[in-house]
C-alpha cells in the first residue's frame, strides 16, 4: 500500500502533462484552415449578450456520461421497442479535448461554427449536438441542473422517433448519441443574458459522425468478443471504452493490481 502516493503522484504528472500536450494551432487534420482554439483568449465573443458565465462541468461530467450511456444501453439490450439489439456498441468516456472545442465553440455564442477547423489530434472529425434555450428574463435565473437535464433529454427523446437504425433518417442529436463508432465525447454549457433575455447554452462534441447511408449500429446479441477492452463494468450490454490518456500509456504500470 506504501507504493499508492507515489502511483497517485505519478498519474497525476502524467495526466497533468497529457492535459498540456495539444497545440491547436498545429493540427494536421484542419489542412491549414484555421482552429477555433489557436491563439484562442478563452473569453466570450463580443456578438454574445452583456453578462456571460460558463457552467463548471466537472460537476456534471459523470451526469453527462450517465444519462448518454443509460440510452446507449436501453438501445443495445433492446429496450426500446421497434429498435434492433447492439452487437457491440461501446460506452462513451469523457476526452478533455473534445469538452475544450466545446468550451470555444460555446464561447462564440453561435450555432453554427463556419470556416474554422474543431479536430483534435486524436479526432478529425468530431461530430457536435448544440442545444439552447433563450427565455425572458425571470427574478431568479433556473437552475444549471435543470437547464442541462432539459437540453440533454430534448435529444435523448429523440430515440422515440426512429423508424429504423438508417443514419440518414436519423434526427441529428440521436444519430450521434446512439453511433457505434463512437467513444468519446466532451461537453460544455454556459448562459449569456442582459436585462430582457437568458440564453442557456449546452453543446456536446463526439469523436466521430455516422457514416452516411449506413446503419447507425451494427444490429444482433452483445457479442463481447467484438469489444477491444471488454465489457463494460457498468453497463451490461455495452463494449468498456478507455479514455485517450490511457490508451497511450502502460496502463499496467500506473493502475497496479
Amino acid at each position: 500500500m506504501q507504493q499508492w502516493p507515489f502511483v497517485v503522484l505519478s498519474f497525476g504528472l502524467l495526466w497533468l502533462s497529457y492535459c498540456l500536450a495539444i497545440d491547436f494551432c498545429e493540427i494536421k487534420a484542419c489542412q491549414g484552415m484555421p482552429h477555433v482554439g489557436c491563439n484562442n483568449s478563452m473569453k466570450f465573443d463580443q456578438g454574445c449578450l452583456r453578462d456571460r458565465r460558463l457552467v463548471k462541468m466537472e460537476m456534471y461530467r459523470s451526469y453527462f456520461l450517465a444519462m448518454h450511456n443509460t440510452y446507449r444501453q436501453r438501445v443495445a439490450s433492446g429496450e426500446i421497442g421497434g429498435l434492433p439489439k447492439a452487437q457491440h456498441m461501446p460506452e462513451l468516456v469523457w476526452d478533455i479535448y473534445l469538452a475544450l472545442v466545446a468550451e470555444y465553440h460555446l464561447k462564440r455564442c453561435l450555432r453554427e461554427l463556419n470556416d474554422v477547423c474543431v479536430a483534435t489530434d486524436d479526432f478529425p472529425e468530431p461530430a457536435v449536438n448544440y442545444g439552447d434555450d433563450l427565455q425572458a428574463r425571470a427574478l431568479h435565473l433556473i437552475s444549471n441542473m435543470r437547464q442541462v437535464t432539459f437540453l440533454t433529454e430534448s435529444w435523448l427523446h429523440e430515440v422515440y422517433q426512429l423508424q429504423s437504425i438508417r443514419t440518414e433518417t436519423a434526427p441529428r442529436a440521436i444519430r450521434h448519441i446512439i453511433n457505434d463508432r463512437a467513444a468519446h465525447m466532451g461537453c460544455a454549457a454556459g448562459q449569456n443574458y442582459d436585462n430582457w433575455n437568458v440564453r442557456f447554452v449546452l453543446i456536446c462534441y463526439y469523436d466521430v459522425d455516422a457514416p452516411r447511408k449506413q446503419n447507425l449500429y451494427t444490429s444482433g446479441d452483445f457479442l463481447e468478443s467484438q469489444c477491444t477492452a471488454g465489457r463494460s463494468q457498468r453497463y451490461a450490454n455495452l463494449c468498456r471504452t478507455l479514455p485517450k490518456y490511457v490508451q497511450n500509456m502502460s496502463v499496467g504500470e500506473y493502475w497496479p493490481e
